[in-house]
């Protein structure tokens, strides 16, 4: 009898035993992450050489140190940032794709027309790094020295004067129609794949002004002359231009600079990125980049910027709505 209960007992323990080794097995892989396994993704919406493109490639490389493996910018312009928000969206949420979040593919666009992707559910925001500059220039030889210039003149030609964003239904898009319905005029829009193809077509004399960030390095050579910024207060860099809010006009429009995944990204895989991306936030070499192109450098958490996101979605499509834009 005791050699039978002798004998159970050590059934007993061995499948304990084959057990708990089961599950010490299939728990490994979680406890001993070893991610990113291979280079990470970045998708950038906007054209290579702008604002955004750079930003990226200087965070990414920064970043990429901490992470052990490369972060490769991938350009994916077009639709107003709306081709790379929807490619960034069908990735595969395993945390090796990231990509940019902006105002317009986020907030805007999906109110304008049909996407295949949700802002609020198909995307997870991971952080924010940075506010962009936004402001209306034109050429330095323009003959308009004032935004009360160019309003005046657009006033007497209706659609003569041409301007030039990122893309239709982004924020620097809305910002300049929110413009001309406050001052009772119309303008013709000019949307390009990114700021540097506008601006090279503003330097080129082919559109009457831009209302992209990357008129900061051409007025900063002398090449272009900022008329007015729409951020709540003026640039530190550029203390000579008016805000639109001070020139009597309530338009203003903070434009942020974001990193997110696809939805059903594992959180801890979400986490070391935002971690990895946060801390290469203190880099001089990506705080170089920033300064250039004046952008402020404004940190939010996934969290908070989710909250942002949510509180714009809803806030623009009465705006959109109200200028008649929304589909």
């Amino acid at each position: 009898m005791k050699g039978r209960s002798r004998r159970v007992a050590g059934m007993i323990a061995g499948l304990v035993f084959v057990f708990s080794a089961a599950l010490a097995t299939a728990a490994a892989p979680a406890l001993a992450d070893d991610f990113p396994t291979r280079p990470i993704e970045y998708i950038v919406i906007f054209a290579a050489g702008g604002s955004t493109d750079l930003a990226a490639r200087a965070i990414g490389e920064v970043a990429s140190k901490q992470l052990g493996q490369p972060v490769v910018v991938m350009n994916k312009p077009g639709g107003g940032g709306t081709v790379g928000t929807a490619a960034l969206a069908k990735a595969k949420p395993d945390g090796h794709t990231v990509g940019s979040l902006s105002t317009g593919a986020m907030e805007f666009k999906p109110h304008m027309e049909d996407l295949s992707y949700d802002p609020l559910k198909d995307i997870v925001a991971v952080m924010q790094y940075g506010e962009y500059p936004q402001g209306i220039a034109v050429k330095a030889d323009s003959p308009f020295k004032t935004l009360k210039d160019l309003i005046e003149y657009a006033r007497a030609n209706p659609g003569k004067v041409t301007y030039g964003t990122t893309g239709a239904g982004g924020a620097q898009h809305i910002s300049m129609e929110r413009l001309a319905k406050e001052a009772g005029i119309k303008w013709s829009h000019v949307p390009f794949k990114g700021g540097t193809p506008a601006i090279t077509d503003l330097l080129g004399g082919h559109i009457t002004a831009t209302a992209v960030a990357e008129f900061v390095p051409q007025v900063k050579a002398g090449n272009a002359r900022l008329l007015a910024v729409f951020n709540s207060k003026r640039l530190a860099s550029f203390p000579e231009g008016p805000t639109t809010l001070e020139l009597g006009y309530k338009v203003y429009m903070a434009n942020y600079l974001g990193i997110g995944v696809p939805a059903g990204t594992p959180k801890a895989r979400i986490e070391k990125l935002a971690k990895a991306f946060k801390n290469a936030m203190d880099d001089p070499s990506f705080k170089k980049v920033m300064e250039n192109f004046s952008i402020e450098i404004v940190y939010r958490s996934g969290e908070e910027l989710a909250g942002v996101i949510k509180e714009g979605y809803e806030t623009q499509g009465k705006v959109l709505r109200e200028l008649g834009l929304a589909k």
